[in-house]
């Protein structure tokens, strides 16, 4: 038994030394890689902390910020209502006016037609009733009259 003991320890030192240098290399290089994969894990830890920070912040100021847009937006529709009620207004003005021209134009026009209507249809009626009461030469007669008084006129 002392054999067995002998050989398994012969065994053993054998098997540590033909394993040692690359056990202890994998055991170091798995070391960095965790020490590596931990440090990737804190500064994105980190990184996320910060972002999630600016994220909070950004949220925070998001509703002041919609409050100002809402504020700034009621300004402005408010001053281009205002703007489009006073061009309606003055388009309103104008075309009141402009109508009411229009209406004392045609009025104008219209009792000048009329006058002259009324005018025409007297010296129709002048005429054929000068005709009928008086004689062609009494007719020439006050036509002269009347044109000799129409010069002294002029």
């Amino acid at each position: 038994m002392i054999f067995k003991i002998i050989n398994f320890l012969i065994f053993a030192g054998v098997l540590v030394l033909l394993t040692k240098k690359p056990l202890v290399k994998f055991l170091n290089d798995r070391e960095k890689t965790a020490n590596n994969e931990v440090l990737a894990a804190k500064q994105a830890m980190e990184k996320a902390v910060s972002g999630d920070l600016e994220v909070s912040e950004k949220l925070k100021n998001v509703e002041s910020e919609i409050k100002n847009l809402k504020d700034k937006i009621s300004v402005k529709i408010k001053t281009e209502r205002e703007t489009a009620l006073k061009t309606a207004r003055l388009y309103s003005d104008k075309l009141k006016k402009d109508l009411s021209d229009s209406a004392r134009y045609e009025t104008i026009k219209a009792k000048r037609e009329i006058s002259r209507q009324v005018l025409s249809t007297a010296v129709s009626a002048a005429s054929a009733r000068i005709k009928e009461e008086f004689s062609e030469s009494e007719q020439k007669a006050m036509f002269k009259k009347e044109l000799s008084s129409l010069e002294q006129m002029i």
